[in-house]
């Protein structure tokens, strides 16, 4: 019987496992193509942050007008202000921005993230899953289907928790909350990949998911850490989760009683 913290001990080993097994199995070219689509969509997304909360602070003050209260101290009332509603908004992009970004990085690279995951399998158990178009197109619309469903449930618990940080002495908590939330839903993306090709429903999914919380959970935590890594994070987390995630579930296939059919 599987713990939290032994499956979430179990996914942080799979991940010192990675890089090697990348190296060995020669699978780093396979990340160039996403690497460079994960890098335009970060340079677009980065952009739209630094331009957006001057024009949002600009917009707030417009509306407030403290620049034009004139009182003893409304100059540095309105400094502070400034910095304040700066602050907040930096925080509200950045929370929006990290859960966009990965929400769409996921979506378009779900065929991608889906091929690797095959392919480690096939390494790891010599399956086989010849090429079918029409599944090929089926599998591609349960990844969106899926990035789509907890995307919904993900950005409703962010919700929660990004006004819960607007109370005192709950800002650590609230980012807390939004970063473990964030994490377990791409520990969920990576793992499906694997239950879609041995025929568990999306129910079937998220019950067995549940069930390995602490292993997709760890899946996810290390992926967000290494996504907060300037640039290079943006560029090496996808691969580095999928594998990590592949690694663990094939090397577990016989001994998981809810993985057999």
């Amino acid at each position: 019987m599987n713990t939290f913290w032994s499956d979430f001990k179990y996914g942080l080993s799979c991940y010192r496992k990675a890089p090697a097994y990348l190296w060995k199995h020669d699978l780093l070219k396979y990340n160039i193509l996403p690497a460079i689509i994960s890098f335009l969509l970060f340079s677009f997304m980065l952009s739209m942050l630094y331009f957006g909360a001057p024009i949002l602070t600009d917009l707030f003050e417009g509306w407030i007008g403290y620049e034009n209260f004139d009182f003893k101290g409304s100059g540095y009332l309105a400094m502070f202000l400034n910095f304040a509603f700066t602050l907040v908004f930096v925080f509200l992009i950045v929370s929006i921005y990290y859960f966009t970004f990965k929400f769409v990085m996921l979506t378009i690279l779900s065929p991608y993230l889906a091929y690797m995951s095959e392919k480690i399998e096939k390494i790891e158990l010599n399956t086989d899953y010849p090429f079918d178009r029409k599944k090929f197109m089926v599998d591609i619309l349960r990844g969106v289907k899926i990035n789509f469903r907890n995307g919904i449930r993900e950005g409703s618990l962010t919700a929660v928790f990004f006004l819960a940080g607007f109370f005192p002495f709950m800002g650590i908590v609230g980012a807390a909350g939004i970063f473990v939330v964030g994490s377990y839903f791409v520990g969920f993306n990576m793992m499906d990949y694997f239950h879609e090709r041995h025929r568990k429903s999306v129910d079937e999914s998220a019950k067995t998911v549940w069930q390995r919380k602490g292993f997709a959970l760890a899946i996810g935590v290390v992926f967000s850490a290494i996504m907060f890594v300037p640039l290079l994070g943006v560029l090496v987390a996808p691969m580095l989760a999928i594998t990590a995630c592949s690694i663990g579930l094939t090397r577990e296939w016989e001994q998981l009683d809810e993985f057999n059919i």
